[in-house]
């Protein structure tokens, strides 16, 4: 993957609650 790719879900994430379902499914995309 791209790292700007990858650094845009990892703010995005950070950006989301912890408990947030779009959190967990952008953890998975990544690292899948």
């Amino acid at each position: 993957y791209d790292l700007t790719f990858l650094a845009r879900y990892a703010r995005l994430d950070g950006d989301v609650a912890s408990g947030d379902v779009s959190s967990t499914l952008t953890l998975t995309v990544v690292t899948d």
